[in-house]
């Protein structure tokens, strides 16, 4: 294996164990909304999954440019 392709492999590894790490604190920061924590529990929470997210989609879709 080229250092390429184990570029592409790891970057997108990561990227989709990130996406879905993202996607499901989404899911669990909408029930922690309803338990009544505070606004800005919950926002913070919230914007941190997002970043996760964002992080994850960002190398998943970056990886692409070593794959051959």
């Amino acid at each position: 294996m080229n250092k390429n392709k184990k570029h592409w492999f790891l970057q997108g590894t990561i990227g989709i164990l990130l996406t879905g790490a993202g996607v499901s604190m989404l899911i669990e920061v909408g029930f922690y909304k309803h338990s009544d924590p505070g606004m800005i529990l919950w926002v913070l929470a919230g914007t941190i999954s997002l970043i996760v997210f964002m992080a994850g989609l960002v190398l998943m879709i970056d990886s692409i440019r070593y794959r051959e």
